[in-house]
């Protein structure tokens, strides 16, 4: 009991600090907005339905996904709060939040796809190509790092 109250007090002087979130003792969370994250499982929500951010097979898991000019500022702010406290986080892109990481797959794929298709493409440029080719595997980097959340 005495370490939780500890880790809010931390919690609190961090928040002041960044003098965004706020702490809600009460609902046990941390608030800005329409953002918050909840303090018991630390699953982060924007517009209390889209899951930016919550521990899955013990990492923090971070949604980069640009789903509204609202949410992009969520993502900002819960990533500079992560960073204050020292937590380490994986960035995944999910367009349906985090509570459906096969969005995320399949986008991944998706642009791995067109990415492909653009390639095969007659006459198109060495340079540009090359680039698509790195491009393809920084996504299929992603898209591991996807599948093992998943798995």
């Amino acid at each position: 009991m005495i370490n939780l109250s500890i880790k809010k007090l931390r919690v609190k002087q961090i928040t002041k600090e960044l003098g965004s979130f706020k702490v809600k003792p009460r609902n046990n969370r941390l608030e800005i907005s329409s953002c918050y994250i909840d303090l018991r499982d630390w699953t982060g929500y924007s517009y209390n339905w889209y899951e930016i951010c919550k521990v899955i097979n013990g990492q923090m898991v971070l949604n980069s996904y640009n789903y509204s000019p609202t949410t992009i500022k969520h993502y900002h702010k819960v990533r500079t709060l992560l960073n204050q406290l020292g937590i380490e986080v994986t960035e995944v892109r999910c367009p349906r939040g985090l509570q459906d990481i096969q969005s995320g797959i399949n986008l991944i794929k998706s642009e791995i796809t067109k990415l492909q298709e653009l390639i095969n493409k007659p006459r198109t440029h060495k340079a540009t190509n090359e680039r698509r080719e790195r491009n393809i595997n920084t996504l299929r980097a992603q898209l591991d790092r996807l599948n093992a959340l998943v798995a």
